[in-house]
């Protein structure tokens, strides 16, 4: 019993109701630094911390403590490895000699901590789930080159108040912006031919979104419980409109007022 007591009391003073918040950092030669002190902990994933990913390649690490993974072209897919506690993190262009092209799926679920991604231009794919329940990341830009979005890949960011989408995106994965609670509006740019199902699903903040006219499918449930979304711009005609697949339960977009034949700034 009196193990149990002290394991509760430990939790508390952990979740800082009793001390002070520690800051975690990690150095620039790869250690971990705690309240300011630098440990002789390494950050690189060493002394069996190694993993792999589900192509079963073996992980590497660079300073920060990001997770690479080799692909078959000599290429990197990055996940977060050791930096799952950075605020800020900055994902080379190259890694030992090959660029970084990927990131993985689910590569930085749940990294309470993040409120800032650079990610290079180097990056082509953002994989599925890759950051789901960032619940403090506010902002995004996606590089020009990156043509998928994954599946729930910002889902339930709900501070992501932000987000810039190129125009080498082809698709928007299923439930990629999911209770974004935060998104009060999106340009879709006209490189999109899909907007995938529960897209924008609980986005309760949006207001506006962009529309171009080369999206032919809008899956079911893409704007689902988007209660404010009132004005859809549309870069086509009413017939294009028209002509879109529109999935069910889509009734705050398709009640929303229609601008056609948009050019601008709404």
């Amino acid at each position: 019993g009196k193990n149990g007591t002290d394991g509760k009391d430990g939790k508390d003073g952990k979740d800082g109701k009793d001390g002070i918040t520690p800051t975690i950092s990690i150095s620039e030669d790869g250690y971990w630094v705690i309240n300011g002190e630098k440990t002789n902990v390494r950050a690189e994933g060493k002394d069996g911390q190694d993993g792999t990913n589900a192509d079963g390649n073996s992980a590497s690490y660079n300073p920060q403590g990001l997770q690479f993974y080799p692909n078959d072209d000599g290429d990197y897919i990055v996940a977060v490895g050791n930096a799952k506690y950075l605020s800020k993190i900055v994902i080379p262009e190259t890694y030992n000699g090959g660029k970084v092209v990927g990131i993985d799926d689910r590569a930085f679920e749940s990294c309470k901590s993040l409120t800032e991604i650079v990610i290079p231009d180097s990056v082509t794919t953002i994989g599925t789930s890759a950051f789901q329940s960032c619940s403090n990341l506010t902002s995004v830009v996606i590089p020009e080159g990156v043509t998928t979005i994954g599946d729930s890949a910002f889902f339930y960011c709900r501070n992501l108040g932000s987000v810039v989408i190129p125009d080498s995106v082809t698709t928007i994965g299923d439930s990629a912006f999911c209770n974004c609670t935060s998104l009060t509006s999106i340009v879709i740019p006209d490189s999109v031919t899909a907007i995938g199902k529960s897209a924008f699903a609980g986005c309760s903040s949006l207001t506006s979104i962009v529309i171009p006219d080369s999206v032919t499918t809008i899956g079911n449930y893409a704007f689902y419980s988007c209660s404010k979304l009132k004005n859809i711009y549309y870069t086509g005609s009413e017939t294009e409109w028209q002509a879109i697949t529109i999935g069910s339960e889509n009734s705050y977009l398709t009640n929303a007022t229609i601008h056609f034949n948009y050019v601008g700034e709404n």
